[in-house]
């Protein structure tokens, strides 16, 4: 049985994130923060990244109806590019506090195939993408035996090989947006209010809505 993991947090500016590196990381891909508001905007390569079972964009109905689609490095550039102030009297500048995803960390069952992992993953994502009106973008990690180097530990002489990777450690990272999505008068996509996931207690108390922590 997989010992149940069920983590949520946040990938914010605050902490010095950039959601662009971390999508990559998750994805096991090559994606380039083209924010031009961020003067540390740089490429992120993670291709040689092992592991990486599936990854996909999970859209809300709302968006699919409208035959909208968009990739990793649009969205996640979008995101961040959407996360300024023009209130400056710099100009525009990087919101230096935004939350710029909501990441979930879920343990999948190993005895379950590769298939059914990944349809429970699409599930869950796709019940919180229609539920927050936002868009997810989802990547199952499953250990995969690969050579490893002998280690060498300071003030040791004798080289180690480490142990490989569990195979049962297979589970899912899931990055949401923290805005509602909607699609302007051309067709391209906007990030409007925060979640429901997102707001204060005193906002959710006031909409009738459970308490952050229960939900």
């Amino acid at each position: 049985m997989a010992i149940f993991r069920a983590e949520t947090k946040h990938i914010c500016r605050s902490k010095k994130h950039n959601v662009v590196a971390a999508a990559a990381y998750r994805a096991g891909q090559k994606l380039t923060d083209t924010n031009k508001f961020n003067p540390d905007a740089t490429t992120h390569d993670y291709s040689k990244k092992h592991g990486v079972l599936a990854s996909d964009i999970i859209l809300p109905t709302s968006l699919i109806d409208q035959d909208f689609t968009i990739d990793r490095q649009t969205l996640w550039s979008s995101v961040e590019q959407s996360e300024t102030t023009t209130r400056s009297v710099k100009g525009s500048r990087l919101k230096q506090k935004s939350r710029l995803a909501r990441e979930w960390l879920l343990s999948l069952p190993s005895e379950l195939s590769d298939d059914e992992n990944k349809e429970l993953t699409r599930e869950f994502t796709t019940k919180l993408v229609n539920d927050l009106g936002v868009i997810a973008d989802y990547s199952i990690h499953k250990p995969t035996p690969f050579d490893i180097k002998p280690k060498k530990f300071v003030g040791d002489d004798e080289k180690r090989t480490p142990l490989p990777p569990d195979e049962r450690n297979v589970h899912a990272h899931i990055m949401f947006t923290t805005r509602k999505v909607t699609l302007d008068e051309d067709a391209k996509l906007s990030f409007g209010d925060k979640a429901d996931s997102e707001r204060s207690e005193l906002w959710r108390q006031q909409q009738g809505l459970c308490n952050g922590g229960d939900y």
